[in-house]
């Protein structure tokens, strides 16, 4: 059990003043999703798919957003799907969302904690089949990278109780920061995260292997190490359940994307 709610009272304090709105629906379960989200002005259709799906796997759902510009009246029609609506300064990106969600939940009440953000369209599969695959590991992801150093891509991260109640877990948390820098953010706490809590003796899973993918797809690998937007069809024929949206507006890999169009198409949200 954590001794005190928080081990940082610190980043408490700091991320909470980062908060200009806040609503709060019900209370929540022992499963806690934090979800990251951003857009200037809006909540999307693929956003309320997604927030849908997460409920449907039993998720409580604390819902951040940094759209500055967003309505409370547009916070408001989240009231069915979600425990927790909070509307903050864009600042800090994802981990300042994640941030900002873990003070709102008591650690020694959690079993079971998502950080996830809408960087994705999904998701396709069940939510509930792939955390029954993953159930052998501490923390998990849905994709793995060794781009910079091996971790575990931010955009859907698992912890189970054992790594909610680890210390260092708390510890890391409680140090996370505004980064003025996406690339300084990316390797202080999405590699940093996963290296912190290996280092705790905390087993570590990624569903859709990167290692695995690249033997199978990719004649370039130090080309290719961001599967996630480099075989996004691939990804999808061995399971994986969100596209990364980045697929559709850059095409980083070139692809044909026809098929992933029809697929968004299916479930309405191109």
């Amino acid at each position: 059990m954590i001794k005190g709610r928080f081990q940082s009272k610190k980043g408490e304090s700091f991320w909470n003043k980062t908060i200009l709105f806040q609503k709060i629906y019900s209370d929540l379960s022992n499963r806690v999703c934090v979800f990251a989200h951003y857009h200037h002005s809006d909540i999307t259709p693929d956003v309320l798919f997604y927030l849908n799906a997460l409920k449907e796997a039993n998720w409580s759902i604390i819902f951040i957003s940094t759209g500055e510009n967003i309505s409370s009246t547009k916070f408001e029609s989240l009231s069915s799907l979600c425990a927790i609506v909070i509307q903050r300064q864009n600042i800090g990106y994802d981990f300042g969302s994640y941030a900002t969600g873990y003070y709102e939940l008591d650690p020694n009440k959690t079993t079971e904690l998502l950080f996830c953000n809408d960087s994705v369209y999904g998701p396709f599969n069940s939510l509930l089949d792939v955390e029954a695959k993953m159930k052998q590991f501490d923390f998990w992801g849905i994709t793995d990278s060794s781009e910079k150093g091996y971790h575990l891509q931010s955009y859907f991260l698992h912890f189970n109780r054992r790594t909610i109640q680890n210390a260092k877990f708390h510890t890391f948390i409680g140090l996370i920061s505004p980064e003025k820098s996406k690339r300084k953010l990316i390797k202080k706490y999405e590699l940093g995260l996963s290296k912190h809590l290996q280092k705790a003796n905390l087993s570590c899973g990624s569903f859709i292997s990167a290692p695995v993918i690249l033997s199978k797809y990719s004649q370039n690998p130090e080309a290719h190490s961001n599967v996630s937007i480099h075989f996004p069809e691939e990804l999808i024929d061995e399971g994986m359940p969100f596209i990364k949206k980045q697929v559709l507006t850059e095409n980083p890999g070139n692809k044909n994307l026809e098929r992933l169009k029809k697929l968004l198409g299916e479930h309405k949200l191109n």
